[in-house]
């Protein structure tokens, strides 16, 4: 029987897109899963065999700014990708901030019969993470010790060792009669390290990290997890030999434009691919070697910008400018000129996929979708927004958002931080006059948050003060003393 979602809105929890992983189970034969997968992120990594890990947060910029636009949720757009790409809804789907957990939930997922994308902190999540089977984790830690045996992160010892923590554990278990690992979930990740070993008690932490607010510093940290991106077996790449040493950026940029014009007609890099970054392996005349990255925002298609190539090459310069900078003042310490380039390597490192029977989802808002992607491409620093927050303290009235669009919390036309100037200043001004003169309107009274500091000035008075065509927010504190806080538009 088809299972429906009485409340499917109940199942929509605040994400942190930042750090955002996918786990999804396949177990019908598909050669091109990973293509299909690829028009998420770039990020992505087998596991095993029908099973593929998503980097969603690699990304995040781009797919929040594209759900602001059309007013819906992130996981609203997933959800109709997948069904496109994978259609008869033949696919488990988990997604959480670490991917241990998301392998996890995707497994229970599919032993349960819940097809479909379902996060750990919705409401469906929620109740099925906790049916998370003994035989279902041991099998995944099997896995993840395979997994770094290929990659070369664990030793055959080491890997023998774990095997054997966990028959210990699996022992330990049986002669308890603890039947899931929800039902010892209290234990504290040091315990397990006593008792198994450092790479149980990082999949114990990794499983339960709710229950272990002391861990949380390194709790949701990947450094540990081996994750390995799939890599095609040829990436876009140029090598070019200079035919003398250069450090000016003028030469370097029309060089570097010819280079970036060529991969667009390399076979390995087709029309439809949107590059996510790029990699500049420089060559000195010392014959060291430098590499330096650079990211985009969100997808760049480069065909869209031959022959000038305005938005890589600006970041581009940032980076060469950054590190111009940092051979500078190492230079200067031991007064030499940092050595010049003899010859470079730039190659694309991460693309995201883009397919023809998708694109309805991505031109619905242009051009002005677009036009926001490349501005936030070609500036060197992210975009920015402030919104207003309802707050007692007027320097908490409003906050600061990194994504442009982003709404945010509601703030009415009564509440208390529309009556607040637009500008305010960083540190009030004194106002000698005191109150004399012009029209004095009270507004609110306020208090400090006392308990934070020293400060004696735990109350401040508030009025508007017109004087001729200006208005100033002006505040007296508990000790008489008057303040300018800011001016009215």
């Amino acid at each position: 029987m088809k299972q429906v979602l009485l409340f499917p809105e109940l199942d929509q929890p605040e994400l942190n897109y930042e750090q955002l992983f996918l786990a999804i189970v396949c177990r019908r034969q598909d050669d091109k899963l990973y293509s299909k997968l690829a028009e998420l992120s770039p990020k992505v990594m087998p596991w095993v065999d029908g099973i593929y890990l998503v980097d969603l947060g690699f990304c995040s910029n781009y797919w929040k700014t594209l759900a602001a636009q059309s007013r819906r949720e992130c996981i609203d757009l997933w959800k109709e990708l997948l069904q496109k790409s994978l259609p008869d809804n033949s696919y488990y789907g988990a997604l959480s901030p670490h991917p241990w957990r998301s392998l996890l939930l995707a497994y229970t997922l599919e032993e349960v019969g819940m097809k479909g994308l379902f996060h750990i902190d919705g409401m469906q999540g929620k109740n099925i993470f906790p049916h998370v089977s003994w035989e279902l984790w041991w099998r995944t830690a099997e896995e993840l010790g395979e997994n770094s045996i290929k990659q070369k992160l664990m030793t055959s010892a080491q890997r023998q060792k774990f095997r054997q923590n966990l028959r210990k554990m699996q022992i330990a278990m049986k002669r308890l009669a603890c039947q899931k690992p929800i039902h010892i979930q209290h234990m504290q990740p040091p315990q397990m390290k006593r008792r198994y070993g450092d790479i149980i008690c990082d999949l114990w932490a990794w499983s339960y990290h709710n229950k272990q607010s002391q861990m949380i510093d390194s709790l949701e940290t990947t450094d540990r997890f081996p994750w390995q991106d799939y890599t095609p077996e040829e990436k876009p790449r140029i090598k070019r030999n200079l035919d003398f040493p250069l450090l000016e950026w003028s030469v370097i940029e029309e060089l570097l434009r010819d280079d970036l014009n060529c991969i667009c007609l390399s076979p390995s890099f087709n029309e439809g691919q949107h590059i996510m970054s790029l990699e500049w392996r420089l060559v000195l005349h010392d014959l060291s070697e430098v590499t330096i990255p650079v990211f985009f925002r969100n997808p760049h298609h480069l065909h869209d910008e031959t022959p000038h190539q305005r938005t890589a090459l600006l970041q581009i310069q940032y980076q060469f400018e950054e590190y111009q900078r940092s051979c500078q003042d190492r230079y200067q310490e031991v007064e030499q000129v940092p050595p010049p380039i003899v010859s470079w390597v730039l190659e694309i490192k991460h693309c995201l996929a883009r397919t023809p029977s998708l694109n309805h989802l991505f031109d619905e808002h242009q051009p002005e979708t677009q036009d926001l992607f490349r501005l936030e491409n070609q500036v060197a620093a992210p975009l920015t927004s402030y919104q207003l927050v309802d707050h007692w303290v007027p320097e908490d009235s409003y906050k600061m958002n990194h994504q442009p669009g982003e709404t945010g919390l509601q703030v009415t036309d009564s509440s208390l931080a529309c009556k607040r100037p637009l500008f305010t200043y960083r540190k009030p001004q004194p106002f000698k006059q005191g109150r004399q003169g012009g029209m004095w309107k009270f507004t609110e009274r306020t208090m400090d948050k006392w308990w934070l500091s020293q400060s004696q000035n735990v109350r401040r008075d508030y009025y508007q003060y017109v004087r001729e065509d200006e208005k100033y927010w002006v505040f007296r504190d508990i000790k008489g003393h008057w303040y300018i806080h800011g001016i009215f538009a």
